[in-house]
């Protein structure tokens, strides 16, 4: 009878490598790093980035890992750790592998340059040019322009009081180069550049050096009138400067000039600075320049900016605008639809929306009815000047006779065959109403117009 032992192994790393090729990787590509370990029970491992100890990586219960270095950069340069343990032991087992990451030089980013100095005439000057560079620099070149010029020249070591010193590489990819200039004359004032070069390309940087007189007149000046009774100022440092103020004029500085009055100061490492100027006159123009102060002096920028502001109530204007030209539309339909009745009234003697009126005052003109709710009184009767009448008697033929059409006062009655008829009684009597009586079954009277003027039957108007 055979019998299985199962021992216990702290970790051991077998093997730590690439996956491919070497330590070298270029700048923005990848890298990936293979661990294996031997043990029993399996191991957590876990990666780390030596040069700053940062963890970056753990995988649990396994007996081989991997960590990839995706778009390295310059300063991932280092060495990465691999470390295992297991429940054996407490003490976790380590190797370290590199990865070299090439990149061209650029300014340093993890020391602080300071590339604005202002000097006194015979001041000595000095800069300090630290770069990141992997591998180390080739060479590094010196440059000049003075500021009444537009062109570079080479400085070389030990030519007008110019000394290049350049210290030697160290292993964190710093290079310095130093250059110093001593007994400074005024025509040495202007921009320093330094341009340091390896296999994988080159990086330059600039130092400018000013006359630690007057400051130099701030540049780039640009004004915003978008808001309302202000205007937005903005512009570039022009150097050597400790604080600023905005002026500003309404006849382009020929006889006025006011000083915005808040202080701008100079911040170490600003290049760009911009003020808000309020309490403006809207609709006015106001030409702006910027005036630049140190202990020396001040200096007033060699640009003047044009800008009109707005008003503070431009809104209300278009409102009133708009209430005018509504009130202009309305005046004119009036006007429009009271020259149209009037001709429509000139031409058909009436409003359009007066209908048949005319027809019925002449239907009516020689019958009028009247309804009147009253007592019939005998002595109203005796007093009235109407004649009451039976209403029964009306259609008699006794109170009209037929009369012949050569007969003055005829009327011609279409209903009844155009025969013409003529009232008996309305000779003797014009102008005298005859009072019918009502139905018997009403307490109403109607009258009926028989007067006859001059004989004739007939409407007068």
């Amino acid at each position: 009878m055979n019998t299985l032992f199962c021992q216990s192994v702290p970790p051991e790393i077998d093997s730590l490598e690439y996956n491919q090729g070497y330590a070298n990787v270029t700048e923005h590509g990848s890298k990936t790093l293979i661990c294996k370990v031997e043990s029993v029970p399996s191991s957590t491992i876990t990666w780390y980035f030596k040069s700053n100890d940062t963890k970056l990586f753990t995988a649990t219960d396994v007996l081989e890992s991997s960590y990839t270095l995706t778009t390295a950069g310059c300063l991932d340069t280092g060495l990465y750790t691999c470390s295992a343990r297991n429940s054996v032991s407490n003490t976790a087992v380590t190797k370290n592998i590199r990865i070299n990451v090439l990149c061209s030089p650029r300014l340093d980013p993890r020391v602080f340059t300071v590339r604005q100095i202002w000097l006194a005439t015979h001041d000595n000057l000095t800069m300090n040019a630290m770069f990141l560079s992997n591998p180390e620099p080739s060479s590094f070149t010196w440059t000049f322009q003075n500021s009444s010029h537009t062109y570079f020249t080479e400085l070389n070591d030990g030519t007008d009081n110019f000394v290049i010193h350049n210290t030697p590489f160290s292993s964190n990819l710093s290079a310095l180069s130093v250059g110093t200039r001593a007994n400074i004359q005024e025509a040495w004032f202007g921009l320093y550049n330094v341009t340091a070069t390896n296999s994988k390309g080159n990086g330059t940087l600039t130092f400018t050096v000013a006359d630690k007189g007057n400051p130099s007149p701030p540049n780039i000046l640009q004004v915003d009138c978008g808001k309302q009774m202000s205007a937005e100022v903005s512009w570039e440092d022009g150097g050597n400067s400790q604080f600023y103020r905005v002026l500003f004029s309404l006849d382009a500085f020929k006889k006025s000039k006011e000083v915005y009055p808040v202080t701008i100061a100079f911040e170490d490492g600003r290049n760009i600075y911009s003020l808000y100027v309020d309490n403006l006159v809207g609709g006015r123009l106001y030409t702006i320049k910027i005036a630049a102060y140190n202990t020396y002096g001040n200096t007033t920028s060699l640009d003047a900016v044009g800008c009109t502001v707005q008003g503070e109530c431009s809104c209300g204007t278009d409102n009133m605008n708009v209430t005018g030209v509504a009130l202009i539309c309305t005046g004119v339909l009036t006007l429009l639809l009271t020259v149209g009745l009037g001709i429509f009234i000139s031409r058909n003697g009436r409003l359009p929306f007066i209908k048949g009126q005319h027809l019925k005052q002449r239907e009516f003109q020689n019958v009028q009815l009247s309804e009147r709710a009253v007592t019939p009184n005998k002595e109203e009767d005796e007093r009235s000047p109407y004649e009451q009448l039976d209403t029964n008697k009306i259609t008699k033929a006794s109170v009209y006779s037929e009369i012949g059409s050569h007969l003055p006062g005829r009327r011609k009655d279409s209903v009844n065959d155009n025969r013409e008829y003529e009232s008996l009684e309305g000779r003797s009597n014009p102008n005298v109403y005859e009072e019918l009586h009502g139905t018997p079954s009403g307490d109403k009277e109607i009258y009926i117009n028989t007067a006859i003027a001059e004989g004739c039957f007939g409407s007068g108007n």
